[in-house]
């Protein structure tokens, strides 16, 4: 579904041939798998004998045959057929059942022939609607190479899938009692009505993804993840709101007043379910981009978490702890996917789409100068690139209060460790949904996007922000965080930036001033700029190392060298705009 709607029109007959090549050969390696395994163990079960061999192979067989078929259907864009394919196995499916049970045959093996014979016969009559399919022996081996590339990492994550939030649920059972366990079910049953938006996400966006990559490359791919993930994540903030603010009266409502008590696991069940639907569009673009692997190692860290995690927690926080567990294993699938899904689009170069835009965040003390700089630089360059777009700190895809500039940053005191923690993660969180919805379409446009400070600030400045929490989980946040191209550190001394901005005492700046220093000597792109001379000779500087690292960026993407007076160069030979080649905008001549 990730790789057919790609298919160039005249190969896609081919391409389904193999496919279906494919689909046939692994549903009759599935019933014999399946027929000599339960040949091999019915003697050593009670109530399983040798009869069950043969409907249980072929109800498997026919099962995969017939998801293949809906899913060859959604992969075309047709689904009408899928739904009408599906009612037809299903609707038929529970007719020959209500028929059987009547007539008293209830045994499994009967059972089995029905759901056989039901997924046969509906895979049977979608043939007809099969488009046109050839078979061209010298396809075979490039797709199966390509699918196997894909599709290597997607078995160990579906294992790893189930271990990495279920292991939680089992140890709660065993560790807490049945009651315990009872409740975080009921809880995760009522957000179980989401399931069927997940699951019509997997069966449509897949496609839809594909054609957007096809067509647009990863800017389009991108911009349609963007909107796609805002719109998830809206949807379930929306019914987890709905079930958070009135939790004891859901379950009430749905369970009598056996687990009223226990509202506040559907309150943790809303946090959880706005990251499982967050994490929907990476799955689908990382398989868009047939760059699977991330999801897999994604699973690894969840499941290896899990494991190191689960009974110390239980044991501290009861079934509080269990919803902590689950919860983190989503916040770290969605730092992992996150990571991944953009580092890997913005490497991926496709021939003949705009240049890249370049990401840049700027650092430094209070009276380096970033506001003016930042604003002359973008005034100088506005012509450049697709455009030029500022922001500060975040990329406010979250909502935040109004406010006013900070006058007074170390006047109020730092919140507590649970406190901090949240700000923490609802900063990540601002950064993921931003770089999807907005930063990363405007990159994809070839804009110029400038920040004025960084989630990075915090580990210089942390009382700024009120953090209160250990220095180190601000680290490992800040290397998950979607990643500026360049740094830009404005130094000056204290004296320098204390004559600027007398807020801060020359301790508190030279303090400061070392650890900026530090941190750009770690940041990988990191510039240290002289902020003590004239503001010309500052924004100049700044200027030609974007310029440096802008065609960086514009060979790493396959755009070449440039030539003659309107190169990009650390010195350009004018600096007026009149030398400097639009940035992300196609010109006429290629």
């Amino acid at each position: 579904m990730s790789i057919g709607p790609k298919q160039a029109n005249h190969d896609a007959a081919a391409y389904y041939g193999v496919v279906l090549a494919q689909q046939v050969a692994f549903s009759a390696l599935s019933f014999g798998l399946v027929f000599w395994g339960t040949r091999t163990a019915c003697p050593f079960l009670d109530g399983c004998g040798p009869s069950l061999s043969w409907p249980l192979a072929s109800a498997v067989a026919a099962m995969l045959m017939q998801d293949f078929l809906r899913r060859y259907f959604f992969a075309l864009g047709r689904g009408a057929a899928a739904f009408v394919n599906d009612a037809l196995c299903y609707l038929s499916r529970l007719a020959a059942l209500a028929i059987a049970f009547r007539a008293g045959a209830t045994n499994v093996e009967a059972v089995l022939w029905i759901h056989a014979g039901a997924c046969a016969a509906a895979f049977c009559l979608g043939i007809v609607g099969f488009d046109k399919i050839v078979w061209r022996g010298a396809a075979f081996g490039p797709v199966t190479r390509r699918h196997w590339t894909s599709a290597r990492w997607l078995a160990p994550s579906a294992l790893l899938q189930w271990t990495s939030g279920n292991l939680f649920l089992l140890a709660a059972g065993a560790m807490l009692g049945v009651a315990s366990l009872g409740a975080i079910r009921a809880a995760q049953n009522l957000f179980g009505l989401t399931h069927i938006l997940l699951q019509g996400f997997d069966n449509v966006l897949p496609r839809s993804a594909a054609i957007r990559l096809r067509d647009g490359g990863t800017p389009a791919l991108r911009a349609y993840l963007g909107r796609v993930g805002l719109a998830c994540v809206v949807l379930a903030a929306a019914f987890g709101l709905v079930a958070a603010a009135f939790p004891e009266f859901w379950l009430r409502l749905f369970y009598g007043g056996e687990f009223a008590s226990h509202g506040y696991l559907l309150q943790w069940y809303a946090a959880v379910y706005v990251l499982t639907f967050a994490i929907v569009p990476l799955r689908i673009g990382l398989r868009a981009l047939e760059h699977t692997r991330p999801l897999f190692w994604a699973y690894v860290v969840a499941t290896a978490f899990t494991a190191v995690a689960v009974v110390p927690l239980i044991d501290a926080f009861g079934a509080s702890g269990a919803m902590a567990g689950i919860l983190a294993t989503q916040v770290a699938m969605l730092a992992i996917l996150a990571r991944s899904f953009g580092g890997h689009a913005r490497r991926r170069g496709v021939p003949g789409s705009p240049r890249p835009g370049l990401l840049v965040a700027f650092l430094g003390p209070d009276g380096s100068g970033k506001s003016t700089v930042i604003r002359r630089v973008a005034e100088q360059v506005s012509g450049e690139f697709g455009g030029v777009s500022i922001r500060h700190l975040r990329p406010r895809a979250a909502p935040a209060r109004a406010g006013t500039p900070v006058r007074e940053p170390h006047a109020h005191p730092p919140y507590g460790m649970i406190a901090s923690a949240a700000k923490v993660g609802y900063f990540a969180l601002d950064y993921w949904l931003g770089h999807w919805s907005t930063i990363g379409p405007l990159l994809g446009r070839g804009h110029l996007v400038i920040f004025d400070r960084y989630f990075h600030d915090m580990l210089v400045d942390p009382l700024r922000y009120r953090y209160g929490g250990p220095r180190w989980l601000v680290r490992c946040v800040a290397r998950l965080v979607p990643q500026p191209d360049l740094w830009v550190l404005l130094d000056a001394s204290p004296e320098v930036l204390w004559a600027r901005k007398p807020e801060l005492a020359t301790t508190e700046s030279r303090r400061q001033r070392c650890l900026y220093q530090t941190l750009a000597d770690r940041l990988p792109n990191a510039v240290c700029i002289d902020a003590e001379r004239a503001l010309e000779a500052v924004v100049d500087d700044v200027i030609r190392r974007i310029h440096s690292h802008a065609l960086a960026e514009h060979r790493r993407h396959g755009g070449g060298s440039s030539k003659g007076p309107t190169a990009w160069s650390p010195d350009p030979p004018d600096a007026t705009a009149d030398h400097r080649p639009a940035i992300g905008r196609t010109r006429g001549r290629g």
